[in-house]
């Protein structure tokens, strides 16, 4: 009996034995394998399995949570491909519960008290965004408060919440595998935070008066 493994539908020279293991893995070694199979009564292909790589990200971990700052701020296209979830890490999704899969992390300390508004416009289609703050203890991801959260499949995120001078979050951008539907959590994504400062009738002692009955307001 005679093996040879094909790499894309090419023969691999030296690839004949029965088992084939390939080290050192890097981007040109994505693709489809293959191997044929060879006795006296013939040939057969086994069938196809395709190598995709998934790089671990640098903020995978909540520890290693990426510091962003600023009062508005657009990221450049992020990526969840090869991320994991930690033991013990929340659901970052109230609306289902799904376990968190494929998570990175963000920290964030808001300059000035506000309306903070987070948009996610995800390239994959079930992602959850999820804002946290550290109850008192050692920061850990087995020791967070859920601020807020949103989910969605096959639509853009917004969360929004009310921030607090000088508090630390951390965010959480996640996603979720469909059934019998591998690679649906994973992707490529474009965040966006805003913070707002208050009205100046925030506060009922604040209030704006309106004399007489002919005054016309506009909510937006």
């Amino acid at each position: 009996m005679r093996y040879q493994w094909h790499f894309n539908g090419t023969p691999i020279p030296g690839a004949t034995n029965s088992n084939y293991t390939r080290n050192n893995l890097s981007d040109p070694d994505e693709g489809n394998y293959h191997v044929v199979v060879t006795n006296a009564a013939g040939a057969a292909a086994s069938a196809t399995a395709a190598l995709r790589l998934h790089y671990a990200q640098a903020n995978d971990n909540f520890a290693c949570r990426t510091d962003i700052s600023g009062t508005n701020i657009t990221l450049p296209p992020q990526q969840n491909s090869g991320a994991t979830a930690e033991s013990g890490e929340p659901s970052h999704s109230s609306a289902s519960g799904a376990p968190a899969q494929y998570s990175i992390w963000y920290r964030w300390i808001a300059p000035f008290t506000g309306g903070a508004v987070i948009d996610v416009t995800p390239y994959f289609n079930t992602p959850a965004v999820a804002v946290y703050t550290n109850r008192p203890g050692p920061a850990s991801v087995t020791n967070l408060a859920k601020v807020a959260d949103n989910s969605s499949i096959f639509g853009k995120l917004r969360c929004a919440f009310t921030a607090l001078a000088g508090q630390e979050y951390a965010l959480a951008l996640d996603g979720a595998e469909l059934p019998q539907a591998e690679g649906h959590g994973l992707g490529t994504f474009d965040l966006n935070l805003r913070l707002a400062p208050p009205p100046p009738n925030d506060r009922f002692t604040n209030a704006t008066g309106s004399a007489g009955y002919d005054r016309n307001f506009s909510f937006k």
